[in-house]
């Protein structure tokens, strides 16, 4: 599987009849503030103009090699700028769906009782919360955060091991298939053009102007 040199891809979420007054208020407002993308004659948003066309290529999740695959096609020859932008689109296309289809935020569980696996399914809201998640799958090639990693338990005192090595986490393939039987199968056969325009309707144009498109790039990759 070849590297995702610009993927994009977020933490899944799900939202079972999240769809509320409060919801739609919400994107209202966010609507109301900041930049907007300017609309056209027919009352669609034009899009921001990425440094490279769309070439038909379509999101497919047939299986974690296509999505992973068919997803590096489209942001192939984007600038970093571009790939991060358009990351956060996805993963925030993915916590909306999710949202409104299973009544909470993410499927990763928590033992704990965790506020933020619940909350407004407002598309804004989720491209606030993928900043750091899109880095993930740029410079990992997978849509969450989660890595295997090995660990060995040792006693309290004196740092004797205990039994033996073991893994905890999953790997890539795993990942993908989690994403898309949470919500990533709502993306399949859309267009880079389709995804981008899905996400200005949600948001009432907001973040689709040509400066955030072009905005400097996250410094910051994950470890």
């Amino acid at each position: 599987m070849r590297v995702l040199c610009g993927a994009l891809i977020v933490s899944t979420l799900a939202l079972t009849g999240c769809t509320t007054v409060l919801d739609e208020a919400t994107g209202l407002i966010g609507g109301a503030v900041g930049p907007r993308a300017d609309t056209q004659a027919d009352g669609s948003y034009v899009l921001p103009v990425f440094s490279i066309p769309d070439d038909g290529t379509k999101f497919s999740t047939s299986s974690p090699a296509e999505a992973h695959n068919s997803l590096a096609q489209m942001v192939s020859g984007m600038n970093e700028s571009e790939r991060q932008y358009f990351a956060r689109i996805v993963g925030s296309l993915g916590y909306y769906h999710g949202c409104k289809d299973r009544g909470r935020r993410s499927y990763i569980q928590n033992t704990f009782t965790n506020p933020n696996q619940y909350g407004i399914c407002n598309m804004s809201t989720f491209y606030d919360d993928t900043k750091w998640i899109s880095l993930n799958l740029i410079y990992r090639g997978r849509p969450d955060s989660e890595v295997v990693r090995t660990v060995q338990r040792r006693y309290l005192l004196g740092g004797a091991p205990i039994g033996q090595p073991y893994d905890v986490g999953y790997g890539s393939a795993t990942a993908w298939n989690r994403w898309i039987e949470w919500s990533g199968h709502r993306l399949n056969g859309m267009t880079r053009t389709e995804m981008v325009e899905f996400f200005l309707d949600k948001t009432n144009g907001r973040f689709g102007t040509q400066r955030q498109l072009n905005q400097t790039p996250y410094e910051v990759q994950p470890g």
